[in-house]
């Protein structure tokens, strides 16, 4: 169905503008009436006008209804829309009767008004799911489709649907794995984060077993698949919002409440104005009903916010703002430690942290090669670069770890991984968090702890986020996290944890609240920053998006429960993807407001017919008081839209090269 009638480029903009005219023409003529009663032949030529200018507005605006009640009966379903268009059809020709038998009750002027605020709506929704339906499918075409291998070698491009047990399918850098299966040819290091939730890759080699929601890394290589393909948890979210209107299990209300809903109000309405005013009254409080209860019952039956959400998030980031650049550390007031697990995992055991800004688009799976060379600290925030004669899948590191300070740059770590290639890993920047002489701090804090050597250097990169540790010498035993480098430059560092029951002997001594929601995080950020604070945000992207949001750095650790969101920075690392599968949490906000308004907007409609009934509600009320629904519901949408969160695009289809050539160059030209 085409609701584009006011498209700039599209020939129906004509229509919007015959609409917009007719209004005027219509009110002009009634505003006529009021001061110059017309009688004989004026009165038939206004008259006339007024029921032209209806007629005229019903045959261009009432083409798309129509059209989708059309289509809408032979899939044996009842729209909104039918109930719209017979209360404005009722409503013509009461006005028409009315003007024959020379009585007052005309409503010429409130049909083309009716219309135009009702095309204007569907517009607005036409507009926010095709901005939707433009972004979506770069993401489906991601993940809902696979690369099949045929016998003769070659690749087809099929849907998952169709992939079929046994066949084989090939896997490209930075793809989801769709389905379980076993690895036939080729090797990679394979993301399984969204399983067992360690950012450590894994080595994947013919014969080794991979599982649905692991995240291809590195190579290309052949899988078989052993089990049928599962739906993911966004389809649900998603499927309907791309479904015709008729198939939209959004719309399971407007099929079955409407009818008994509108049925029984227009009921009412008919006995109790043909009892108090004769039929005439009866018909204008049916067509009153109709106008109002279906577009309250439209408006919450069709998914506006599902759209209105989508919208934002195929244009923004919904996975913490952008981090500001600090020049100076000293500049933070507050480090607010979100999730717990940052701090409190038994794995994690650092005495002091350092954090610097790095590259957006930067991928922690570069230094998941290095985190794989000890496999002792599984924490996406500190793992330690020693022992590297640890095994890495039965393959021992074969060259020794060294690492150097790199003028510019920050620290170059040159090892051999377990497939055996040489890896040169760059981590840092220009200019560092600690300042304009943070080189100069940079190598001081080094050499202080004696990480020149190569025998004690942790370092650590999630996405923006590269720390830099010193680990205690026995550290099998339980130690003491000591914060003294934060305090050393003024930062007051607290946990805040949903965890009602937190409690952790390691962090005696500093401030933890226990028992928070993303709400009552977001409230501690905004406090202190309306005290005037400066504030560092460390949290999960997901669940922690609102305090993020508001601290002026934000550092995300990415924890997914979803196989689909797991892993999304490598997938985005592509630039095959756009930032949507960040924003389940947000989905599932909108679904609720969703839900919510269409228990709200029934019962304003139920409201305003029985301002109908009581009289209180003339055809003139009732269309204004669903153009004040409309703005509503746009108004929410404009809330929505409006998060101070950076706006990203859909990224071009990435050229093909290896990831880490694509790393390495873009060190050269960093986007920010």
């Amino acid at each position: 169905m085409d609701y584009s009638i006011f498209h700039s480029t599209d020939i129906n903009w004509i229509k919007g503008s015959v609409a917009v005219a007719l209004v005027i023409h219509g009110w002009a003529l009634r505003i006529l009436m009021e001061f110059v009663p017309p009688s004989g032949l004026l009165y038939f030529l206004v008259h006339s006008g007024l029921a032209v200018g209806a007629f005229l507005s019903l045959v261009v605006l009432a083409s798309p209804l129509l059209e989708e009640i059309r289509d809408n009966w032979k899939e044996k379903f009842l729209s909104a829309d039918l109930w719209f268009l017979l209360g404005i059809v009722v409503l013509f020709f009461t006005s028409l009767v009315a003007s024959l038998l020379y009585l007052s009750w005309t409503y010429y002027e409130i049909i083309p008004t009716a219309l135009t605020i009702h095309a204007f709506g569907r517009y607005w929704l036409f507009r926010k799911r095709q901005y939707v339906a433009d972004s979506l499918p770069v993401y489906f075409n991601r993940v809902e489709r696979c690369n099949r291998v045929e016998p003769d070698g070659s690749v087809m491009r099929i849907p998952l649907a169709d992939l079929k047990v046994g066949e084989e399918i090939k896997i490209s850098p930075a793809q989801v794995i769709p389905v379980d299966g076993v690895v036939v040819t080729g090797e990679a290091y394979v993301s399984e984060a969204s399983l067992n939730g360690s950012t450590f890759p894994v080595v994947k080699q013919p014969g080794d077993p991979i599982l649905a929601g692991s995240v291809s890394l590195d190579g290309v290589f052949t899988v078989k698949a052993l089990a049928p393909y599962v739906a993911r948890k966004i389809q649900p979210i998603v499927h309907p919002l791309l479904s015709d209107p008729p198939r939209n299990t959004v719309n399971h209300f407007s099929r079955f409440g409407v009818p008994a809903l509108m049925g029984s109000l227009a009921l009412v309405a008919f006995t109790y104005g043909f009892y108090i005013g004769g039929p005439f009254m009866a018909l204008v409080q049916v067509s009153c009903v109709f106008i109002v209860g279906t577009t309250m019952t439209w408006v919450s039956g069709i998914p506006v916010h599902y759209w209105t959400g989508l919208v934002h998030l195929a244009k923004r980031s919904f996975y913490g703002r952008h981090p500001s650049l600090i020049k100076n550390l000293a500049e933070v007031d507050h480090a607010f430690f979100g999730k717990t697990g940052v701090i409190s995992g038994n794995e994690l055991r650092m005495e002091t942290i350092f954090v610097m800004p790095a590259f957006q688009d930067r991928e922690d799976w570069i230094l998941s090669l290095a985190y794989q060379t000890s496999r002792l600290v599984q924490h996406p925030l500190v793992s330690p670069l020693k022992h590297v004669e640890n095994l890495i899948d039965g393959q021992p590191v074969v060259e020794e770890l060294k690492f150097k300070i790199v003028a510019g740059c920050g620290v170059e770590v040159n090892l051999t991984d377990g497939l055996g290639k040489h890896r040169t890993l760059r981590i840092g920047e220009r200019e560092f968090i600690l300042g304009d002489n943070g080189e100069a701090v940079y190598r001081s804090i080094l050499e202080e702890h004696d990480l020149t050597s190569g025998r004690r250097i942790w370092l650590s990169l999630d996405g923006r986020l590269c720390a830099i540790a010193k680990l205690k010498e026995a550290w099998n035993i339980t130690p003491q996290p000591s914060f003294n480098r934060l305090e050393t430059f003024c930062i007051q560092p607290a946990i805040l944890t949903c965890y009602s029951n937190f409690d952790d002997s390691r962090l005696e001594g500093l401030l933890c609240e226990q028992g928070l929601s993303a709400f009552d995080k977001q409230k501690r950020v905004e406090d202190a920053v309306d005290e005037g604070a400066s504030v560092m945000f460390v949290g999960d992207g997901l669940n922690d998006y609102r305090a993020m949001g508001r601290a002026k750095v934000s550092i995300a650790l990415r924890h997914a429960p979803d196989p689909l969101l797991a892993r999304a920075d490598a997938i985005l690392a592509s630039k095959k993807l756009s930032f949507l599968i960040f924003a389940i949490p947000f989905c599932r906000r909108i679904v609720l407001l969703s839900k919510r308004n269409q228990l709200y907007f029934s019962l304003a409609a139920v409201a305003a017919s029985l301002c109908v009934l009581a009289g209180w509600f003339n055809p003139l009320a009732v269309v204004l008081y669903a153009l004040a629904t409309i703005l509503v519901v746009w108004f929410q949408s404009f809330i929505l839209s409006s998060t101070n969160l950076a706006k990203i695009e859909v990224q071009p289809q990435d050229q093909p090269g290896h990831p880490v050539a694509r790393e390495f160059a873009s060190q050269q030209n960093p986007k920010r």
